[in-house]
């Protein structure tokens, strides 16, 4: 029992002497060391400045922000320091500072104690690039499920970028998709016909280049809607034309095109290439989705057809015939 406890108090001596030791292992003599920045920053840039602490002292570190003057001079405060303290652990904290305007500046950090690092650096004018996802802007459904590729833009290359994820919603249904990026150019999304139609926000969730630094990244928008379809015929019969039009209209329940009645169809006409378009007569579709119209025209024209759209379904393209 007696050699029990001598064994442990012999181990609890042992470590309170460690314990020292490993701590004074932590402490440096040197400098700090910021890191270079990798690449152009823009008006709002506040970092992040990745400051290595491993061969610093461990104390307490102001870091801060000087503007140079553009005419040259003394470089002035921006904003007020602040401060980190290094204690051994952390030795790489990213530290950020208030948003900047373009200019020339220098990043600092010292202990007060003559351990101390500046980085000279410029934030530029303009727009920053950013990491772009790139999506149809409309899909007009016309099956159970249509496939929406998505795919990054060049620029996202030009900025490093290894990972990058943008999230769609909807402002009723809420969450519809996340776009995730890692290692691929490409990714896809197939959305049903019985999903809410409008328009889904697409918003950045994250994007990452090659030095785990925050790459910008685009907003967009995708809407979708149920297709519709419009067609006009036409014929003959001496002196009279007779214009036929046809409307149909995407419907989720029966997974195809159905008659659509009751839709106004505007009939309108042209006799030149250049000239401009002359109401010719405004139908209503039967419950077949049908019109007709028989009127006299000697001469050969363009006529054409439209219709409009509603919340949820696009409006059919036109359509044309020459009789």
């Amino acid at each position: 029992m007696r050699g029990s406890r001598a064994l442990v108090a012999l181990l609890l001596a042992a470590a309170l002497v460690a314990a020292p030791m490993a701590v004074a292992e932590a402490v440096g003599t040197g400098n700090p060391v910021i890191a270079p920045l990798s690449r152009t920053h823009y008006s709002g840039f506040n970092g992040p400045f990745v400051v290595e602490f491993e061969d610093a002292p461990i104390d307490a570190y102001d870091y801060y922000v000087e503007k140079v003057p553009s005419g040259g001079g003394v470089p002035v405060l921006v904003g007020t320091k602040k401060q980190y303290d290094f204690n051994g652990s952390f030795t790489r904290p990213e530290l950020r500072v208030s948003a900047l305007s373009p200019g020339s500046y220098v990043f600092s950090v010292t202990d007060n104690n003559g351990h101390e690092a500046s980085l000279p650096f410029t934030v530029s004018t303009g727009t920053p690039p950013t990491c772009a996802i790139v999506l149809p802007r409309t899909v007009r459904m016309q099956a159970r499920s249509f496939l929406v590729t998505a795919r990054l833009s060049r620029t996202c290359t030009a900025l490093g970028t290894t990972y990058a994820a943008w999230e769609a919603r909807h402002p009723v249904g809420g969450f519809a998709q996340t776009f995730i990026f890692s290692g691929t150019s490409t990714d896809t999304w197939r959305i049903y016909d019985d999903e809410y139609t409008g328009t889904y926000t697409v918003r950045p969730n994250s994007a990452k280049n090659s030095s785990n630094e925050t790459v910008p990244q685009n907003t967009t928008r995708l809407v979708m809607k149920l297709d519709s379809r419009l067609s006009l015929t036409s014929s003959r019969s001496g002196r009279y034309v007779t214009l036929r039009t046809r409307s149909t209209h995407y419907s989720p329940s029966a997974n195809r095109f159905k008659a659509w009645s009751n839709r106004t169809v505007v009939l309108s006409y042209r006799t030149c290439g250049t000239c401009s378009w002359q109401r010719l007569r405004v139908r209503t579709t039967n419950r077949d989705g049908t019109t007709s119209y028989r009127f006299r025209a000697a001469n050969v024209r363009q006529y054409r057809a439209v219709a409009a759209g509603t919340t949820t379904t696009w409006a059919p393209r036109p359509d044309y015939v020459r009789r």
